[in-house]
């Protein structure tokens, strides 16, 4: 890959030696004795035309001033005014925002300046020395052209370190994009050439559910489901043991079978011992565009109803995910064997379900040449995935990270993100905040699959006898998670403008959904 000084020169060779030629053929007399013989008019008609593209510059220019004033104002509107109900979070990022918005500003008056006092300074050296016959216009000459190529160098070097980017992840190299990111992914789609096992990965794809019916779900917990669901303590586990099983116990089918089908766009990897309301709210947050979901999950506990409006003013409830809580049928598999398992709260056992479908596990017949079952549902996560990601380049992983770190100890979770890697999906992680990153990011630097677990122990072994080198496999874990430039969490390390202005688009996003409430300030923690 070129350096960035490499990018520059290339650029400023494609630029300039075509221009400097055609002004210097602009300047032969023959050409104008060719445009006389053709009719053709001076090419002084053609100032005006000059004069409108410039006036539109100029124009241009002060609509991207206006914009930056506009969002200052904005701002300054939406900050609360009162110090009460106003975490210092919540100050401190306002303050940050307005600082971003400013160097911004600043900067692109900066790049206005110098393209529009060096650019002309440079063409009227060039003009005077040509009229005038100057004694020194061979030394004007030459520093007419440098100026020129002082301001574009001035204007590129300027956005580059005003960006940051010379800090930012390198994202193109690990994530291609459109039809070469689905040219890539084909290779992968379903090894295994079985027909019914093809049919039944094909039959898992479907069952994706909406963030807005995730969220009808989740407003029945308490009430009609589960009503001694307390949302601070209740796991995913707990709530497909007393929610989900019981809500599809009649149909004996998965929850999104029930509720209805839908191509998902992005499949969620989560641990079942994460609080079932930080999954829920790791889900909105990626519907919403936010990279933490602290403030989402309060708002779950404190008023639901920001949220749903948050959701509508964006459009993204229809957003489609696929959730294995949900799309798995559990009464083809763990609904009558509760495995020890009790409620968190009641520390009673659950309660096995008695619906009586006959039950399809790792090596219940039939079987496909490789000895796994075809039947059962919960063997073909990799398989799903590497279909609907062969069949839409922009289906991609969110990584909903539970609190405790837990889900990078999972066996299945990890085999996920290895395969959505080796897949070259995009990968959204959503962790509750920066604080919990820091708290135990150093607890990411002794991954080892081996150690991995699962809820049944047959699936820790079929994911380990994927692995020829457990070794290797571990390298490549830890760089996945932990690598600052394309690791799982180094967006969180970054610090480009991108990042900044998006900051500022979560405030005035929050506030126009808080409408004046104060209830989104008590909690923003970002």
């Amino acid at each position: 890959m070129l350096s960035i000084l490499g990018k520059v020169l290339v650029f400023c060779l494609a630029f300039w030696v075509p221009a400097l030629v055609i002004w210097r053929i602009f300047q032969e007399e023959s050409y104008h004795a060719v445009l006389a013989h053709l009719n053709i008019p001076s090419p002084a008609v053609m100032y005006p035309p000059i004069v409108i593209a410039v006036v539109t510059l100029l124009a241009f220019q002060l609509i991207l001033l206006s914009t930056f004033c506009s969002a200052r104002r904005h701002l300054s509107r939406a900050e609360p005014k009162g110090h009460h109900d106003c975490s210092e979070a919540c100050r401190d990022a306002f303050k940050n925002a307005r600082l971003s918005v400013f160097r911004q500003f600043v900067g692109l008056l900066l790049a206005i300046f110098t393209s529009d006092i060096l650019a002309p300074a440079g063409l009227a050296i060039i003009q005077f020395t040509e009229a005038q016959c100057h004694p020194l216009e061979g030394l004007l000459l030459y520093c007419g052209v440098p100026i020129q190529i002082m301001n574009l160098l001035a204007n590129l070097c300027g956005a580059w370190f005003l960006s940051n980017a010379h800090q930012a992840t390198s994202f193109l190299e690990r994530q291609p994009m459109g039809f070469w990111r689905l040219l890539s992914r084909s290779s992968s789609v379903l090894p295994n050439t079985d027909l019914a096992w093809r049919a039944k990965v094909e039959e898992l794809s479907t069952r994706g559910i909406s963030a807005t019916t995730l969220l009808s779900f989740y407003k029945q917990l308490g009430t009609s489901l589960m009503s001694h669901y307390d949302p601070s303590v209740h796991t995913t586990c707990d709530v497909v043991r007393q929610a989900i099983i019981p809500a599809t116990k009649a149909q004996r089918c998965a929850y999104s079978t029930l509720v209805g089908e839908q191509k998902p766009q992005k499949m969620v990897t989560h641990s079942w011992q994460n609080l079932f309301r930080d999954l829920v709210a790791a889900v909105i947050a990626d519907a919403v565009n936010e990279p933490a979901f602290e403030l989402v999950a309060h708002l779950l506990d404190e008023n639901i109803d920001i949220v749903e409006d948050l959701l509508r003013s964006q459009g993204t409830g229809g957003r489609v995910y696929w959730i294995c809580a949900f799309a798995v049928n559990q009464h083809l598999g763990i609904c009558e064997t509760p495995n020890d398992g009790c409620d968190s709260v009641t520390k009673l056992p659950y309660t096995a379900c008695d619906c009586h479908l006959q039950k399809q596990f790792n090596t219940t017949a039939p079987l496909t040449s490789t000895g796994r079952s075809i039947a059962c549902e919960m063997n073909k996560f990799d398989d799903m995935m590497a279909f609907l990601a062969s069949s839409d380049s922009d289906f991609s992983q969110v990584v909903a990270v539970d609190r405790s770190f837990n889900l990078f100890h999972r066996a299945w979770c990890v085999a996920e993100l290895v395969q959505a890697r080796q897949m070259e999906l995009l990968q959204h992680v959503k962790i509750h905040s920066k604080a919990v990153l820091q708290e135990h990011a150093a607890s990411l630097h002794d991954l080892h699959v081996e150690n991995m677990k699962a809820s049944r122990q047959e699936d820790v072994q079929e994911i380990l006898s994927k692995i020829p080198n457990t070794e290797q496999f571990n390298r490549s874990l830890q760089k996945l998670v932990l690598d600052q430039k394309s690791g799982l969490l180094s967006d969180w390390h970054q610090l480009d403008a991108a990042h900044q202005m998006q900051e500022t688009g979560a405030l005035l996003k929050w506030a126009a959904a808080d409408a004046e409430r104060g209830v989104v300030w008590k909690f923003w923690a970002r």
